[in-house]
């Protein structure tokens, strides 16, 4: 009870029913008195026992599916199944698919066991809660704590989320209406709000920058799940009871990431913070940067997707040397160029694509090469010096070409087309409800508190007992968690496959060197030079006869 309370989840008020069964009335029951005793006769103790047991029968039917939803796998943060009806619920491992909000408040463990009410209209408020299915008679409105349900679109999901809050639900469930495109079960066998369409890529129950207001947990439901539901309440006017569950998920890796200005202080700050974090976890981490950028359509920044034309007269004005490709991606600033700062965050898109995480490397290219931009190259003066910019690519040895072929494969800045790279980032802002920065991510949350050490303990949270990450063991309850990593698994231990290559390479040539002094050593016993070391012999040997072959002598 204290978890639940914590998580902020109402619980259903206690019962003002007496726990005492009343005694069936009727002709059922026959008093006799057996030395001041009463006894009933058997076929009233039959149905006394059949009153007693059948309420213990149902709750331990619906414990059973609580058990068995509560045991998801150990890697999933969040469990949604239906209790009743039991024919729409889920025996997979993992529950009814769905995905959570990227807003409101999700609690790290607690359960939730509410009915389901289907409300069409979610995007108009107020909202009628005498309204909705199933029906109730004479006006009754919706009786707390409920579940809030409704389908996907006409607004945002933050907008929603809000509304059913407003009405008194616990939580709200976004039905999908529309199956992914690579989904062919969904596709031949969904009826209810079928017209045809697909979606390429996954739904993400994404902020709309608004969410900061909404408290209650939301989640999207998968069309093939959902559909179902919606009949069973809509259609047949069914109860349901829906059960959702949150846990810390448990893992043998993680995946983070972050989301940076590239030119805010801070956000340079927080990189390098958690540039040890990433060394540290190595193989069993997997870091995703990503740069801000803003949609220059909805600024009217040029062609696509404005009201203007390409040759509007009024761009120069708005968006000059702001954005690219024809005032499709924008860096808002009057301090530093805006298209070189776009161009920069495109090309460290290219570099990740072709020197990002491979086994045994944590693309140590990327971080060496934006480390020596942002301390040489970052300045005003310096941001758009081409010189520097070659420099940071020479120190991470990436070949210039090869940075400069992906930029203008993946769509030329200075023309008027869409730049899939670029596109891909402002993509993953909108699935992710970014609308500031820094922001850290870490098992599909956005975390709250952006900074390194928060960082750490939801990687911790997330290790796999038995296999918990070393870095946790090791600097989690130091005093300075973030310094205890910088001095243990500090940046300068950030190796890629060239700094082993080199290592080794070093390694043989010292031996090949030791070898030949040796030999050299041994040329000269009995020479008069015995006594000095193998290789300082050597070294006297190469410089007084030139690498001679001839054994030196020593003057009288």
């Amino acid at each position: 009870i204290d978890q639940i309370e914590s998580s902020n989840l109402i619980l259903p008020a206690p019962s003002k029913v007496s726990s005492r069964p009343a005694p069936p009335s009727g002709n059922h029951m026959m008093k006799v008195t057996r030395g001041g005793a009463s006894v009933l006769s058997s076929r009233s103790a039959f149905h006394m026992y059949l009153y007693r047991i059948l309420p213990v029968l149902l709750v331990t039917r619906v414990f059973t599916f609580a058990i068995a939803a509560a045991a998801f796998p150990a890697n999933e943060t969040s469990h949604v199944n239906v209790y009743i009806p039991a024919s729409l619920h889920s025996d997979r491992p993992n529950g009814i698919l769905h995905k959570m909000s990227n807003f409101g408040r999700h609690p790290a463990v607690g359960s939730l066991d509410l009915p389901v009410y289907f409300y069409f209209q979610l995007c108009e408020f107020p909202v009628d809660s005498t309204q909705g299915y199933p029906p109730r008679p004479d006006g009754q409105r919706w009786e707390p704590p409920f579940i809030l349900m409704t389908p996907r679109g006409g607004c945002s999901f933050a907008a929603k989320a809000r509304h059913a809050q407003m009405a008194g639900a616990s939580a709200v469930i976004i039905a999908d209406t529309t199956c992914l495109c690579d989904d062919e079960n969904c596709k031949s066998n969904n009826t209810w709000k079928n017209d045809g369409t697909c979606e390429a890529y996954e739904p993400v129950m994404a902020d709309d920058g608004s969410g900061g207001d909404v408290t209650i947990p939301g989640f999207l439901l998968y069309k093939d799940d959902a559909t179902p539901l919606v009949q069973a309440i809509v259609d047949k006017h069914q109860s349901v009871l829906m059960g959702i569950r949150w846990h810390k998920p448990h893992s043998d890796s993680v995946h983070f990431g972050l989301w940076m200005d590239i030119l805010d202080d801070y956000s340079k700050k927080l990189f390098q913070d958690i540039g040890p974090i990433v060394n540290a976890l190595g193989d069993r981490g997997t870091f995703f940067p990503h740069y801000m950028l803003h949609n220059g359509t909805r600024t009217n920044c040029g062609s696509a997707g404005g009201s203007g034309g390409g040759n509007n007269e009024s761009v120069p004005q708005l968006c000059e040397n702001m954005c690219t490709n024809n005032g499709r991606y924008c860096y808002p600033t009057h301090r530093y160029n805006g298209t070189a700062v776009v161009v920069e965050i495109l090309r460290r898109a290219c570099i990740w694509k072709h020197h990002g995480p491979t086994k045994g490397d944590i693309g140590a290219k990327w971080w060496q090469y934006v480390s020596f931009f942002d301390e040489k190259c970052g300045g005003i003066g310096t941001f758009t010096d081409e010189k520097c910019m070659h420099e940071a690519l020479k120190h991470a040895a990436i070949p210039k070409n090869e940075v400069e072929n992906c930029i203008m494969d993946s769509g030329d800045p200075t023309g008027d087309n869409p730049n899939t790279l670029l596109d891909g980032t402002l993509r993953s802002q909108i699935e992710y409800g970014i609308v500031a920065a820094p922001r850290l991510l870490a098992s599909h949350r956005v975390l709250d508190d952006p900074t390194a050490s928060a960082l750490l303990t939801a990687i911790c949270d997330m290790s796999a007992p038995g296999s918990e990450f070393s870095v946790c063991k090791q600097c989690l309850n130091n005093k300075d968690p973030v310094a205890c990593v910088a001095k243990n698994y500090g940046t300068a231990k950030v190796h890629s496959k060239t700094f082993h290559i080199w290592l080794w390479s070093g390694l043989l040539v010292s031996i090949a060197f030791f070898t030949y002094a040796y030999k050299r050593y041994q040329e000269g016993e009995g020479a008069g030079l015995s006594g000095l070391n193998p290789m300082a012999y050597a070294m006297l040997r190469d410089q007084d006869g030139g690498g001679g072959f001839e054994p030196a002598t020593t003057q009288r």
